[in-house]
């Protein structure tokens, strides 16, 4: 959602590539 901002964005978004990097190694 637009409302969120630029910070919690970019936290959740490394959140999703923690997990993805995670499950690929």
């Amino acid at each position: 959602s637009s409302r969120m901002s630029w910070k919690e964005r970019k936290k959740m978004e490394d959140q999703n590539v923690a997990s993805l990097g995670g499950k690929m190694n």
